[in-house]
């Protein structure tokens, strides 16, 4: 699963994937960090992401 996260989300990296673990909410606020993307729309993505984004 982290490959297809990767895939998507090229900016962030093992540690910040290991870290995350299974939280969707690390990952949208790592998201938001590596990208820049306001919180609502990070957050609002990873609620409507697709089953493999799960980690």
């Amino acid at each position: 699963m982290k490959g297809k996260i990767k895939e998507q989300w090229g900016k962030l990296t093992d540690d910040d994937l290991d870290q995350i673990a299974d939280n969707r909410e690390q990952l949208a606020s790592k998201i938001q960090e590596r990208y820049g993307i306001p919180a609502p729309a990070g957050f609002l993505f990873i609620h409507e992401a697709p089953a493999y984004m799960t980690l």
